[in-house]
């Protein structure tokens, strides 16, 4: 059995802080997830990172409509609502989330399944360690009801980010 450790890259950096250690029982807190990836270069550096047919897929295990017993959140159904891309935008796909075939898009009410949903989450350019970011946000507020530990991850980030353009504007992805 050989083990190998995850390849170290600079593409994609994820991180989830709370605005508190700790806290009391209905003291709010907020969880913050975040996505660096790493910008383009040249004429599209200020661009957003991401294949808009092809989102990546972020599977957030807290991010469930029933919640996490013991806390308070928000109404992820009303949360999640509020972030959805209606048309061909860059965003995000999270967890199994889906959306209805659009009946004017051909395509997608020929294949008769539902499509991935796409969530644009908050975003702006960042520099860590003299490398160029985009980063995306998503805060979620909460409140503890009971005593306890709660766990907030792992976050998965899983598909293809542009890492290069040509002249012509067509991008070569990673």
């Amino acid at each position: 059995l050989t083990v190998t450790d995850i390849e170290k890259q600079d593409l994609v950096k994820l991180a989830i802080t709370s605005s508190s250690e700790t806290v009391l029982i209905d003291e709010p807190f907020d969880i913050t997830l975040t996505v660096l990836i790493k910008r383009l270069t040249g004429r599209f550096a200020n661009a957003e990172p991401l294949f808009p047919d092809t989102p990546p897929i972020l599977t957030i295990p807290w991010l469930a409509a029933e919640g996490i017993p013991g806390l308070n959140g928000p109404d992820i159904n009303q949360l999640l609502n509020k972030l959805l891309i209606q048309n061909n935008r860059p965003g995000f796909a999270i967890n199994d989330y889906t959306r209805q075939p659009d009946p004017f898009d051909f395509s997608s009410f020929m294949s008769g399944g539902k499509r991935r949903a796409s969530f644009a989450l908050d975003h702006r350019l960042t520099r860590q360690n003299g490398t160029d970011y985009v980063e995306y946000s998503l805060a979620l507020p909460y409140s503890p009801k009971d005593e306890g530990n709660y766990v907030f991850g792992p976050v998965v980030f899983k598909g293809s980010v542009p890492i290069e353009t040509d002249d012509m504007g067509k991008t070569h992805g990673m």
